[in-house]
């Protein structure tokens, strides 16, 4: 499963910075002027970081989400009562990538998804060209922000999610195998 977060993540930024290129291109050949205003040749581009767990973390404990979540335990324990087992094997992938999402380093894309809709705003607000979730590798032209507070709003978080999620970023990322064995436990 994480076999390919480094492969994605090299593509999400390739696909950023692919996506901020176009946009200066298209921007200049329509008006004449650079898409970003008030830059210049010189002026480093802004990237926006953000770490997946926080926002994964945001999303399970949101409001909408928390509804969810329990009609998901009701429908696994109908499945489990009725001897559903394909269900029941949905339902656990659903929660097993829940569970690399929130306490691993599975990618969000599902999950930032959920705030579509807010992304322009956000964007504009923390003054950055794109979006990513990890950079490997980036030149002095380019200044990463941290946007991942800014991301975490956008699912209305309360004082006690807030206070998990920091306490989850002062802690590694979890492996696979340690969040399986965690969850034997």
């Amino acid at each position: 499963m994480l076999k390919n977060t480094s492969s994605f993540t090299i593509i999400t930024v390739i696909v950023a910075i692919t996506l901020l290129l176009s946009t200066l291109y298209v921007s200049t050949s329509q008006t004449g002027a650079p898409a970003l205003q008030n830059r210049t040749a010189k002026t480093r581009a802004r990237i926006g970081i953000y770490q997946t767990r926080a926002v994964a973390l945001a999303w399970v404990r949101s409001e909408t989400q928390t509804a969810k979540f329990k009609e998901l335990q009701e429908q696994n324990r109908l499945a489990i009562e009725n001897g559903d087992i394909d269900l029941q094997n949905k339902l656990k992938q659903k929660i097993d990538k829940l569970r690399m999402q929130t306490f691993g380093t599975a990618p969000v894309d599902n999950i930032v998804e959920k705030i579509s809709p807010e992304i322009p705003n956000i964007i504009q607000h923390e003054g950055v060209d794109a979006l990513v979730s990890e950079v490997f590798y980036h030149s002095r032209d380019i200044e990463l922000v941290d946007v991942t507070g800014a991301l975490i709003e956008a699912y209305n978080p309360t004082d006690k999610t807030r206070e998990l999620i920091a306490s989850l970023l002062k802690k590694q990322p979890l492996t696979e195998e340690q969040i399986a064995a965690a969850k034997k436990q």
